[in-house]
């Protein structure tokens, strides 16, 4: 049982967490979660960011995709009527792209910063014997990845120039 001032102090302590706010965004987030995923909608969001500036919308357009292939990932776990050889190979398929679209989000300038942390790793007395990253399968995911994009962006070009 709480005392008085034991209850004002948590209404206090409530008050000045901004949890109003925290719950505001939680349920934001179920909303906006819920309507990438519904297809009408879905279809609708990705007009409005094609409309959109694109060094605006590509940041969200890359976290809807994002959203989406996760929610896929979750449908083939799920399935029952997949053997587990071909869930499995999903699931490594979606995994992957997950990769490749969130490799999209990150600064243009981020190879200048694992460079740095390569070369301050390297500089560090061997204590223990570190791995250092495997550069060749880095850079074939990199000019994988970069293979897509390109694609992908020339697919956008010509679909912008239709509706010019």
């Amino acid at each position: 049982m709480t005392t008085s001032i034991e209850e004002e102090t948590i209404r206090i302590a409530l008050k000045d967490s901004d949890y109003g706010r925290i719950l505001k965004t939680i349920e934001n987030n179920a909303f906006s979660e819920t309507t990438i995923l519904t297809p009408m909608y879905s279809q609708v969001i990705d007009d409005i960011l094609g409309e959109q500036d694109a060094r605006l919308s590509a940041g969200t357009s890359l976290a809807v995709c994002i959203i989406r292939t996760t929610k896929l990932l979750e449908d083939v776990a799920n399935r029952d009527d997949l053997d587990e050889s071909t869930k499995k190979l999903a699931v490594l398929h979606l995994q992957k792209r997950i990769r490749v679209l969130a490799l999209h989000l990150l600064p243009l300038d981020f190879p200048d910063i694992v460079n740095q942390a390569v070369r301050t790793v390297e500089a560090r007395p061997h204590v223990e014997e570190r791995s250092r990253p495997d550069l060749t399968i880095c850079w074939s995911t990199a000019l994988n990845s970069m293979d897509a994009s390109y694609s992908k962006s020339l697919e956008m070009k010509r679909s912008f120039s239709k509706l010019s």
